[in-house]
Parts: structure tokens; sequence; C-alpha cells
């Protein structure tokens, strides 16, 4: 997201890869999301105060409280990210990112901290937002398991892709088993 080596980077239509980076800054702010691996979140700030910063830098953010909610996180809003835990933080992250409202989302492992059934609801939670809100979700991640569900499967190998499986007939997530 910073520069490319080599090659274009289109997305939307638009060719990023020769963006200034006064215009790549304002793009990835309105355009894209992100849930980093290692949450990212100010530690002096409540869990919404969080991701109501996330939404005060965007066009057309969602609603931060109905997001917490949504990630189960209703009853630690008023929370520091030092009273949460690992998964509780993980949580905060997705939700600023979701709040963002992007057409694009880009996701980092985004289940690794959280058990099982967690990280079923928050899958499911990334797939209905896309679909509704109509943006793309994309998940990196190491767990193979996860890919029936996707609509595309691209896989990497040193750097680089290497084989693009598209999926007609996604399972639901309630059907993946990790």
């Amino acid at each position: 997201m910073d520069s490319v080596t080599s090659g274009k980077v289109i997305i939307d239509g638009k060719d990023i890869s020769k963006f200034k980076k006064k215009d790549l800054i304002k793009y990835r702010r309105e355009d894209i999301g992100f849930v980093f691996q290692f949450y990212n979140l100010v530690q002096n700030l409540t869990a919404i105060e969080n991701v109501e910063l996330a939404t005060q830098i965007c066009k057309k953010p969602l609603n931060p409280e109905t997001i917490l909610e949504k990630v189960g996180l209703k009853n630690r809003m008023k929370n520091f990210p030092s009273q949460l835990s690992g998964g509780e933080q993980q949580r905060v992250a997705i939700a600023r990112a979701i709040a963002k409202n992007p057409k694009l989302l880009l996701c980092d492992e985004p289940t690794g901290a959280l058990d099982y059934k967690t990280g079923k609801q928050i899958l499911q939670l990334l797939q209905d937002t896309c679909r509704k809100e109509k943006m793309t979700v994309i998940i990196i991640t190491h767990n193979s398991a996860l890919t029936p569900m996707a609509d595309r499967v691209i896989h990497f190998k040193n750097g680089t892709a290497f084989n693009i499986e598209r999926n007609e007939n996604p399972t639901p997530i309630e059907e993946i088993e990790w």
C-alpha cells in the first residue's frame, strides 16, 4: 500500500500505483480498512473511542456502537485496551475497520487471537458486512480450512501469486470446521 516495485495496482478502476503520496494517504483514509494482526489500538482510548477515531476520517462511516455490538462487545465499549483480552482487542480492531465502511477491507489473520466460536462469528460478520455494504474483504490467513467460504482464493508462494481459484458456491461459515 506504499509503493510498487513493478507493475500496476488497479483498484476500482483507479491506478493507485501512480498516486502521489498525498493522494495515496487520502485514498487509504477513505477507501481502505485494515485489520492488523497486532491490533494497533490507541491504549489511552476506550474501545468505543478507538472505533470512533477511525470513523472521524472517512466519508460514510457506520455506527460505532452498532458495530461493537455486532462483534460481541456491547458491555465492553467503555473499557480500555489493557482491560480487554487479546480476543476482545482483536474484535475492537475489526470493529474499527468495519466502521469506516471502506470499499476494501484488508484483514491479516483476523481470527488468529480468537477462540473457535468467536472466530466463526467474526467471519460471519465479515461476510455479511461485505455483502450488505458491497465491500470487498480480503483475508490473509494460513488457515486453509477457511478457503471454502471465499468467493475467490489466491495462493501465494514466495511473495508471488501462483494459483487463483474462483468458488461459485462458497460454503456457509457455519459448515466450516478447523
